[in-house]
């Protein structure tokens, strides 16, 4: 969807398209590709929202991809199934998909698609708020020596943004958004448009320019609402969803919103549920409110912009982090940091 979904409304007749044109395209390539339009199918029943459906065409197009040795089909099918097992609380499975990955790119030594592994792997880490998990080459923002191809930037620009979103730097990703907003429009990458205009809105939002917020977030809902792509703006709930409630208040969005909150409150209680299972150092001792500033302050976010996310004071950020430090007798954020392994 990230390559081929290129207009607002027009999702449908894209994957029309694509089930029509694609087996003429294998008869004239010999099979490059094979699978896509099953990729497509399924990445859209995820986008809407529909997580059956796309698991079991997902199971289809890794079929396929696997019969013709079609790699970087089979990389894209198993991303969505980490999203899906994620979706679904299934931590073990989303580590071992990111195991299998490693393994194939190992395994078949096409390091071409190394980075494209790295980017799935970080993006699954990133919705769980551990940066951490990030690989370093995306970490440290230095692109010049990718292995990704340039139809795959908007890929690595959904996954840096919400690293930057992560750790606080919002200025810098509103720098970021609108370069990648701009690179997106060219073709255009719709969701692309789509994920950047999000990252605008809550960069905007913790910055208190709450009329750049809300126009941004109008723009992305305009793009994604009329083929009812909601995940994107479930994925960043938690940045956005104070902006979300405003604008239903105001009777625009109405549906859309509402389903998008019930999906982040699904995700968000499945995400604790991960966070207290398989990282659990600290939530035998922290209360949730603690434990959500302390991925944080863990993460590298100041004081001031722990509140502006958390929609507390800055007193009772320092309030919690003196209890944090008290509680895990840790003496920096460092060392926060080693305690829930971000």
């Amino acid at each position: 969807m990230l390559l081929y979904h290129r207009e607002s409304g027009g999702l449908e007749k894209e994957l029309q398209q694509m089930r029509e044109c694609m087996p003429v395209y294998y008869k004239l390539d010999d099979g490059h590709g094979y699978g896509a339009e099953y990729v497509m199918d399924a990445e859209a029943a995820f986008y809407t929202s529909n997580f059956v459906e796309a698991e079991t065409i997902a199971h289809e197009a890794r079929y396929y991809a696997r019969e013709k040795n079609q790699w970087g089909i089979l990389l894209a099918v198993e991303f969505l199934r980490m999203r899906l097992s994620l979706t679904r609380g299934d931590w073990f499975e989303t580590a071992d998909i990111g195991r299998q990955m490693v393994d194939l790119v190992r395994g078949k030594r096409i390091y071409l698609l190394q980075h494209t592994v790295d980017l799935c792997r970080s993006y699954a880490g990133l919705l769980l708020d551990m940066p951490g998990e990030t690989a370093d080459w995306i970490a440290d923002g230095d692109f010049t020596k990718t292995r990704l191809t340039f139809l795959a930037m908007p890929a690595l620009h959904i996954v840096y943004g919400r690293y930057l979103l992560a750790r606080g730097e919002y200025a810098e990703l509103c720098g970021i958004a609108k370069a990648a907003r701009q690179m997106s429009s060219v073709y255009p990458n719709l969701l692309g448009v789509i994920y950047a205009d999000i990252y605008l809105a809550a960069a905007y939002h913790a910055m208190s320019k709450e009329d750049e917020a809300l126009s941004s977030l109008k723009s992305a809902l305009d793009a994604a609402l009329p083929d009812r792509i909601l995940m994107p703006f479930v994925d960043n709930g938690g940045y956005i969803k104070e902006m979300l409630s405003r604008l239903a208040g105001k009777e625009l969005y109405t549906d859309g919103i509402a389903r998008i909150l019930e999906l982040h409150g699904d995700f968000e209680r499945t995400r604790e549920k991960i966070l207290r299972e398989h990282f659990p150092q600290a939530a035998d001792v922290l209360s949730e409110r603690e434990m959500e500033v302390a991925r944080l302050a863990a993460a590298g976010l100041s004081n001031r912009a722990i509140a502006a996310r958390l929609f507390l004071s800055e007193d009772g950020v320092k309030s919690r982090m003196k209890s944090i430090f008290e509680k895990l007798s840790v003496t920096s954020r460092k060392q926060l940091g080693d305690i829930l392994k971000l």
